[in-house]
């Protein structure tokens, strides 16, 4: 296990500190992007990123470096291994950009993020079917809608699907107060939420 945690950081603390310019620049990359998606949800080193996301370790570490300079992530640990030191790491807060900060990426980045997001939840979801988790809670949810949308509902599904992020992260937070107080039990769960254009069908 790593030693030498340091103090982390409330999401109060980091909210001011992480400039959104600094996290437009971490995710333009998609190696720094599926690194930090990691880190958002566990501790981990660069060797395990790197095993993970199947790319080579020495293109892993710089892109961590580059996410550490831009003070997205913190070391919370380190081990002696073989006369060197691993350092592990976790992201300082979520990451989160908006419409306008999403147009700044490039469009190859987007869609690496897109395809990203839908492995891990397809993996996520498979652990769950197979793990008998899927549906052991009466209050899961899982649900597929297709709509007919003009382009001011689709702004508008756009902006609940916004706020109740944002609901979520707050329930996330209440959670983690709950369980530090009581020093009682929790469990990993996973939400996701998407709102996209499909192409059309041709008509007969």
């Amino acid at each position: 296990m790593p030693k030498g945690k340091q103090k982390q950081r409330s999401v109060a603390e980091t909210a001011g500190r992480i400039r959104q310019e600094d996290l437009v620049k971490a995710l333009n990359h998609p190696v720094r992007v599926k690194a930090l998606a990691i880190l958002s949800e566990r501790v981990a080193s660069p060797t395990e990123i790197s095993a993970e996301i199947g790319v080579p370790l020495s293109h892993v570490s710089y892109h961590v470096r580059v996410l550490d300079e831009l003070e997205m992530i913190e070391i919370v640990g380190e081990e002696p291994v073989r006369g060197a030191v691993k350092h592990y790491y976790k992201a300082v807060q979520r990451p989160y950009l908006d419409t306008a900060e999403m147009e700044q990426l490039d469009s190859h980045v987007r869609s690496g993020m897109a395809a990203w997001t839908f492995e891990a939840l397809i993996k996520s979801a498979s652990e769950a079917l197979s793990g008998g988790t899927f549906d052991a809670r009466p209050e899961y949810h899982f649900s597929r809608t297709p709509l007919q949308l003009d382009e001011k509902g689709f702004q508008n599904v756009g902006e609940i699907l916004r706020q109740a992020l944002e609901s979520i992260m707050e329930e996330q937070a209440a959670s983690s107060e709950r369980i530090s107080a009581a020093n009682g039990d929790s469990f990993p769960v996973v939400a996701a939420m998407f709102s996209f254009e499909v192409p059309k069908k041709p008509t007969a």
